[in-house]
């Protein structure tokens, strides 16, 4: 590596090399990550824990309403891209947008922190609340203030910000100052305890939904439960069918072209329907259900995994299954279907 690839500003930054590590975008956030892993996390927990840590020592460009997207390695599972970009609201008006607007009007609803309990839930070795720990302490008792975060503290002071900005930091700060963040302290307790109600039904969802009406945005606490809810019901109508035994009904729930484990949909419809007819008494349970946004620039995709217990008078058995759904002519289907 040249010094000049190492240059920020005009200090030369040192190189570190190693079999584990963590980076992140602010020294507390790395640090918590490092001491996650010393507890006995993995790289998984490093990495929940260093982007809840980031929410509070580096706000101006992370947080826990947000959105973006993870991409997740390891030798013993697949390779996973967790797309949390989140959706546009119902209610957004385009005629009162343009490319400049970083104001309420600019907020996708919120998929930052269901992203955190799924990795936690499928890959993490530490309960999710732990992990919520490093900010909870930096927010409630506050951390240095660098350059980075008083210039854009600053920024956010004389731009579409400062509505916001004004009504929670409502001090002059300058780098160095001890930062604080009480609301953001207890948002983030209300989130480790609640967990996947945290923006559904809690405390926090409450005040979500009254700030969000205070600044004008066009999301609504309707938005944020639509999309999961649309696609769970989906699933659930999907699980009674089957267990009905109604082929007609539980066909529908595939598109024309679905595959199921590598089988061509003539041929797998076909034997479906011929093991349907011979079955009685189906009871089905799911768990451990994860929904993720699969990447597609021209559809609306669903990723989803589950284990599945199944049981009729023909046999028992418990799967691990992973579903694509699509969404056509304004329906959810299933365009792929496969046990792992």
């Amino acid at each position: 590596m040249s010094n000049n690839s190492q240059k920020l500003g005009n200090e030369i930054q040192s190189v570190a090399k190693g079999k584990q590590g963590v980076i992140s975008a602010h020294p507390l956030a790395t640090q918590a990550g490092i001491d996650c892993l010393k507890k006995g996390g993995n790289a998984y927990d490093a990495l929940v824990t260093s982007a809840i840590t980031l929410t509070v020592v580096e706000p101006m460009m992370s947080g826990a309403l947000g959105c973006g997207i993870a991409m997740l390695n390891s030798p013993k599972k697949e390779n996973i891209v967790c797309n949390f970009s989140g959706l546009i609201p119902n209610n957004f008006n385009q005629d009162n947008w343009d490319d400049t607007r970083s104001d309420a009007l600019s907020i996708l609803s919120p998929s930052t922190v269901n992203a955190w309990l799924e990795i936690n839930k499928h890959f993490g070795a530490i309960p999710f609340d732990q992990l919520c720990e490093p900010a909870i302490e930096y927010a409630e008792n506050g951390f240095e203030l660098t350059e980075a975060n008083n210039f854009f503290i600053k920024f956010a002071k004389n731009n579409d910000s400062k509505k916001l900005f004004d009504t929670y930091y409502k001090e002059n700060f300058k780098t160095g100052d001890i930062f604080t963040q009480k609301k953001t302290a207890v948002a983030l307790r209300i989130i480790a305890q609640y967990k996947e109600e945290a923006l559904l039904n809690s405390p926090l969802s409450k005040a979500i939904s009254l700030t969000l009406k205070n600044f004008g945005s066009s999301l609504s606490l309707e938005d944020i439960k639509k999309d999961q809810n649309r696609i769970l019901n989906s699933i659930e109508k999907w699980k009674r069918s089957w267990m009905s035994a109604n082929y007609g009904e539980y066909i529908n729930f595939y598109s024309n072209d679905a595959i199921y484990n590598n089988s061509n949909y003539k041929k797998w419809t076909r034997t479906k329907k011929t093991v349907l007819k011979k079955s009685k008494n189906i009871k089905i349970s799911l768990s451990n259900v994860s929904i993720y946004e699969y990447p597609s620039e021209h559809e609306q995709l669903r990723i989803v995994f589950f284990n599945q217990d199944y049981s009729s008078n023909l046999i028992t058995n418990t799967t691990k299954k992973k579903q694509i759904w699509k969404v056509e002519n304004g329906e959810w289907r299933i365009i792929y279907e496969g046990t792992n």
